[in-house]
């Protein structure tokens, strides 16, 4: 009998966390403890800046992925990964900013960028190169875009989506 094929994750970004994902987070012990690890992981960025690139991102994922059955390893990785990840899209201070300006921001990162990728590893399916896939695809994206811009005379508009797929593999 032929195996059936197998079925392809869906992407990083848009698995869902679903409705009851906050309910597993206790922000009254967690929020205060996530605070700290992030203002002291942004304490290491500051100093060794290329923990930004996409080797070291891509690394965390594959590690997080190999540890998808211990909770105890793979909750501090989900959090440094979310946090390289929002550091090399927004800016180490942009990125620090914005999540320290309320507990609900904080609530909202751990939300919207940690829980996805913590349920996202965990799936028997997900593939370390999963990661590099979707970037790749994000990076295609943004420069089709640029190409239709610049077709339509928006030079510096299609140099902002080229700058942004630059950004993306960097």
């Amino acid at each position: 009998a032929a195996s059936a094929p197998k079925r392809r994750p869906p992407p990083l970004r848009s698995s869902p966390a679903g409705p009851n994902a906050t309910a597993h987070v206790n922000h009254t012990e967690a929020l205060p403890k996530i605070a700290t690890i992030i203002q002291r992981t942004n304490q290491i960025l500051k100093d060794v800046p290329s923990l930004l690139r996409l080797g070291v991102r891509y690394h965390a994922w594959s590690t997080m992925v190999a540890a998808h059955g211990h909770v105890t390893e793979l909750v501090p990785l989900t959090l440094a990964w979310a946090q390289l990840e929002s550091c090399a899209a927004e800016t180490t201070g942009g990125f620090l900013k914005r999540v320290s300006l309320s507990r609900e921001a904080l609530t909202a990162w751990v939300e919207e960028a940690v829980v996805p990728a913590l349920l996202r590893c965990v799936q028997p399916e997900c593939e370390a190169s999963d990661y590099l896939r979707q970037l790749l695809a994000s990076a295609a994206e943004l420069k089709e875009e640029g190409n239709a811009l610049y077709k339509d005379k928006r030079a510096s508009e299609a140099l902002q989506a080229y700058g942004g797929a630059i950004k993306i593999l960097e």
